[in-house]
Formats: structure tokens, sequence, C-alpha cells
């Protein structure tokens, strides 16, 4: 694994180590507290500075990249390149362009490269795909999701727009992810990406609508001017209707 910042730590080490047949062999971060960090937490586990270092070691079979947006593809060509199957988390590239570099080289490499989507497994989401097999809501008319919260401006990277930061790049694409697996491709796409708050060097208000090919509507809204949140999700159908509140864990 590249990189043990929050996401590192939270989002991906523990799910490693709890999954049968995976194993934890090396963490790479260059920084010295988050060294001895992930050398407390995971004492299994080799913990190096750089990616060359992790890279050498020969009993790596998939680097996992878990580092700020702007080094997913360049990390990622380097692993694929050392023949290493890459795991990358979202957004896989700051745009497409720089995206299909990377798919160029999985393809090149022969290797497997997959984003990383943890929100398909939040407890909500699995409600509704449930809800969605047994036919309980009857035909679907639409999908409404949200990530809202309240947040000043800030320094960190994620409030940084050449690191592809914001709300909507952060969470929107788990919110896209899950609407395209509950209902399939895009026939037409609609977004309205704004700045609200003073100071502001990302989209802080962002609206994204859908209109999936099997002629579900998909309405998501992510945003850091939310002082009152409206429902997490809800589904609406020509049977019944699924509201949920507040996230779920995974």
């Amino acid at each position: 694994m590249v990189g043990y910042g929050l996401a590192g730590r939270l989002f991906h080490a523990p799910y490693i180590e709890a999954v049968d047949g995976l194993r934890l062999a090396v963490i790479a971060t260059s920084n010295p507290d988050r060294q001895a960090q992930a050398t407390a937490e995971h004492p299994g586990a080799r913990v190096v500075a750089t990616v060359d270092d992790l890279l050498a070691s020969g009993d790596v079979e998939m680097v996992v990249v878990v580092t700020p947006n702007r080094s997913h593809v360049p990390i990622g060509i380097r692993a694929l390149g050392a023949g290493r199957h890459v795991v990358v988390d979202k957004p896989i590239a700051m745009d497409i362009p720089e995206a299909e570099t990377l798919l160029d080289a999985a393809e090149r490499s022969g290797r497997i490269l997959s984003v990383y989507q943890n929100r398909r497994w939040d407890g909500d989401f699995l409600t509704v795909r449930s809800l969605l097999e047994e036919g309980a809501l009857g035909e679907i008319d639409s999908l409404e999701a949200r990530f809202e919260r309240w947040g000043v401006v800030g320094e960190v990277w994620r409030e940084a727009a050449d690191e592809a930061g914001g709300p909507h790049r952060d969470l929107g694409a788990h919110l896209v992810d899950q609407s395209l697996v509950l209902f399939g491709g895009a026939r037409r796409v609609f977004a309205q990406m704004d700045r609200r708050r003073r100071g502001s060097r990302v989209e802080d208000s962002v609206f994204v609508a859908i209109d999936h090919t099997d002629g579900v509507r998909s309405r998501l809204w992510t945003s850091l001017i939310a002082a009152h949140t409206a429902p997490r999700l809800r589904i609406r159908g020509l049977g019944g209707e699924y509201v949920k509140d507040a996230l779920d864990p995974q």
C-alpha cells in the first residue's frame, strides 16, 4: 500500500487485513510520523519510505494507491510497469486524458487495474440493492442521493483545485458510481458546479442529473455549504418509496 493518511489507515489497511487471501505486506510513506504509526498499527507489515522500496519487494503482487489525487496516475503507471496489479483510490485521475494514460499502461502490462469504490458496501446502499432485487418498490422512477456537510474554507490538499479537490471528486464519485451500479449507463448527463464559499478554490456546491438508459432518473448532490442536510438516499418507485436520512457504516 502506498500512502498512510486517513484513507489508508481507515478505509484500506483494515479491509485488506480482513479479507482471506490478502496480506498487507508493505506500507510506503515518506512521513516519519506516519511510518511510526504504521509500524505500531500493522506490526506484520514492512514500512518503507518510497515507492521504489515497495516495488523492490518481491512478495508484493498488488499495489494499492492511497495518495493525494495528483499522484494516482504516476504511481499507478510505475506499479503496472513493475508487473503489479493496481487498485487506485478514487478519483482515478485528474482528468479523462490522464485516466486514459493509466488505462493504456494497464493494457500494455497485462495486469489488473481497478478503482476503489468502498461505498458499494455501505449498509444503506446494500439495503437499496436488496429492495430493487426483490421488486419491493415496483417500477423505479428516480433516485436522489446526497453527500452534504458544512465546511469552512481550508488549506488542506482536498481544497486545492490543482489536486482535483472538492466534494464532488471526493464524495460525489461514490454517488455517480452507486447510481450506475443500480441503474446502468447514462443517455444524458447535466451538471451544475459552483463555488459558493468566499475564497473557495474548489466547486463546493455540485448538482448532477443522470438520465439512465432504462428510464430511471438520478439526482445527485454534493455540498460543503449544507448546515442542515436532506435525506441521504431517496428511491421513488411506483409501488413504494425508500428514504434514508443518515449515512450507514460499511
